[in-house]
């Protein structure tokens, strides 16, 4: 177990990393090329890791590869393009791109390739309509109107919070709150969550990050609560599932109804475009 750097002053709460070895899963990264993901879920190369009770055996290049062209053929590049706002004075402006999409997909190889073609274009459909809806048509990289670093840190053992560090919304589906970014973070080589913990910011200069921590939060279950990916790959889709999954204290129940319905209005829009049927369970 290896300490977060202190800085000299004022001395953080000592928040030590995951194990040496990549944490692995149906809603994580792929292993390094070579390595399996053990029943254990991480990361190696020996028969510990590689033996018929994995959960997937040894990833090699082509697989990423594969996945990309799948995502790639399910959702043109003019038609992501078109959920882009038009405001050259965008925060999000040649930042939310296409390119940087497909590749933080090729990171989670369930996203848009699991069950039938109607599954997999509502999960990508389901993705599209909350990153829209958050980011303001890909407009916002960093959250408005945010104020001090408290706001965000729910400073506990397990999920202390690096003084000075603001962990407001950032990114597609604006990744927000200390525990989401370590948890994040234990997701990337040991460099970058040491890196991530300590300095948020350091999502927002990587458009391969930002959608990486979007698919992150979209693929992983919030318990209680399933994931988004898996309430939106039903047939039919339960898209009011995936509002009450990642705002359902606001968004739900008669709350700010009309944020959760420009959710469906999203959702609807870009499954015409997909040629998907959103299903009758909409709201929540």
């Amino acid at each position: 177990m290896v300490p977060f750097p202190k800085p000299t002053t004022p001395a953080p709460t000592v928040l030590k990393i995951a194990p040496a070895a990549q944490a692995c899963g149906t809603s994580l990264p792929l292993c390094p090329v070579g390595s399996c993901c053990s029943q254990w879920g991480f990361c190696g190369t020996t028969s510990d890791y590689c033996n018929s009770a994995s959960v997937y055996q040894a990833v090699t290049t082509p697989r990423a590869d594969a996945q990309q062209s799948s995502i790639a053929s399910l959702i043109p590049e003019s038609v992501f393009d078109s959920l882009l706002s038009t405001s050259t004075t965008c925060e999000g402006h040649g930042v939310y791109t296409y390119s940087a999409f497909i590749q933080a997909a090729s990171a989670f190889p369930l996203f848009g390739n699991q069950g039938t073609l109607q599954n997999r274009l509502t999960d990508i459909a389901g993705f599209l309509a909350h990153a829209v809806h958050e980011s303001g048509s890909f407009c916002y990289v960093n959250e408005l109107g945010y104020t001090t670093p408290a706001t965000y840190c729910s400073q506990t053992p397990q999920w202390p919070c690096y003084p000075s560090a603001n962990y407001h919304g950032r990114g597609p589906l604006q990744l927000s709150w200390n525990f989401n970014y370590i948890a994040f973070g234990q997701t990337l080589t040991s460099a970058q969550s040491v890196q991530l913990y300590q300095n948020p910011d350091m999502l927002s200069s990587s458009p391969d990050l930002l959608f990486r921590s979007a698919l992150w939060f979209y693929m992983t279950p919030q318990s209680p609560k399933d994931s988004m990916h898996n309430v939106l790959i039903q047939s039919p889709p339960q898209f009011g599932q995936s509002i009450s999954i990642i705002n359902g204290g606001l968004e739900c129940n008669g709350n700010n109804p009309a944020q959760a319905q420009d959710r469906i209005t999203q959702f609807k829009r870009i499954c015409q475009l997909l040629g998907c049927d959103p299903g009758p369970y909409l709201t929540c």
